[in-house]
This record gives C-alpha cells, structure tokens and sequence, in this order.
C-alpha cells in the first residue's frame, strides 16, 4: 500500500504543479520528529484519508463528512472517543493536530509482521439507523480506500477525467506504476508544460524520493 501511495504521489506531482497542489489527490510527507512517513488523500470534498507508516506500525485513518458517524453529525460528539479506544499507545501517539485526529470517522491499524488490520466495534448513533440506506454505515471506509488505486488502470480511468489526462499519457503512467521512478519521457507525456528538473526536486524535498 505504501508504495502505491508514493507512486500516486509521484504521478500527482507530475500532473499538477506545487501552486496547485491543493487540487492533487495524494500528498507526502515525512515527519522527523516520528520518523514516519504520511499520506494524505483529499478529494476536494471535504473528505480524507490519513495513511501513516512507522517501525511501529500503520495507520489508515480516514474522515467521510456524510458519514453519521461524522463528529459535525453527531451531536455528542462522543464517536472519535470510541473509533480510538483500544488503539495501541505507540499507534495512538502518530495522530494529531496535523493528521486532523478529531476529524475522523473510521481509523484501522497493524504492528509490523501482522496480517490483518485491527479495528474498534463502534455503536451507531440511532439516526445511523436509515431505512432508505442501500450501504452498511463503515465511516466512509470503503470509500475513500477506493482512492488507493491498485494499478496503473484503476488510476488513469479516474485521472483521465478529473485531470483530463490525453491518451498519451497511459504507457508514462503504466511506466511509473511498473518502475516505481520517474523520467523525462514520463514527465512530457504526462504533462508537457511541468519541468522534470522542478518535479524531481520537489520529490527530493519532501522525502517523496532519495536526494
């Protein structure tokens, strides 16, 4: 999952320029002070998906405004309290102020070596309970883990539209997706206006890649 995220990352800063970075899907970060590394998903509509990365272990946690389970839906805004309880202290402590802890209506996570991904039981507020509801309530998980495109073809179907990708785009993207690097070619097939010097310097500052 790791990687899919960088190459996503990879593929956003290629697109989109850094004065326009609010419009990228996927951002990157390494935080020295944790030493993990941290992936943010936005979709532009007030929705997101933190992924974190640590020798301790992995968080994905992700906020879904619809969601009932929303705090700005439920009125005693006792949902975040819950999501969290029983959440490993070395886990708990990678969530804050800048990963938007109180923000959130899922959270799932894992120690190193494990298989499976641990999550709290959570009580439904009563008006969860909707009878017009075709989906089970899940925080919006489903969702936002559908932008963690698992190849290539999954990410340029939904990039040739909200990007407006032209079809020579598809082999730069299929490319990365394989080799993980970006190249020149790469960068003027996706997006001949962005200068690979500045792409591969923002990917270095960031940590995104090693310098």
């Amino acid at each position: 999952m790791k990687e899919l995220l960088k190459k996503q990352a990879m593929l956003d800063i290629i697109v989109t320029p850094e004065h326009d970075a609010w419009r990228r899907l996927v951002s990157y970060d390494y935080d020295k002070s944790k030493q993990c590394e941290i992936f943010r998903i936005s979709n532009g509509s007030g929705d997101h998906l933190y992924a974190i990365f640590s020798a301790q272990g992995a968080v994905i946690k992700g906020f879904d405004h619809e969601s009932c389970l929303s705090p700005y839906q439920n009125e005693e805004e006792q949902t975040a309290a819950s999501i969290y309880a029983n959440m490993p202290a070395d886990l708990l402590r990678l969530l804050d102020d800048e990963t938007e802890k109180d923000d959130v209506t899922f959270c799932i996570w894992q120690h190193p070596g494990e298989t499976v991904w641990h999550q709290n039981d959570i009580e439904l507020p009563d008006f969860c309970f909707d009878p017009d509801r075709t989906q089970p309530e899940d925080g919006g998980q489903a969702f936002l883990m559908s932008y963690i495109f698992s190849n290539a073809e999954e990410w340029f179907e939904w990039a040739s539209i909200y990007y407006e990708l032209q079809e020579e785009a598809w082999d730069a993207a299929a490319l990365l997706y394989e080799t993980g690097e970006i190249t020149r070619s790469m960068v003027m097939d996706l997006n001949p206006d962005r200068d690979y010097d500045t792409i591969i310097d923002e990917c270095e500052v960031s940590g995104l890649i090693a310098e």
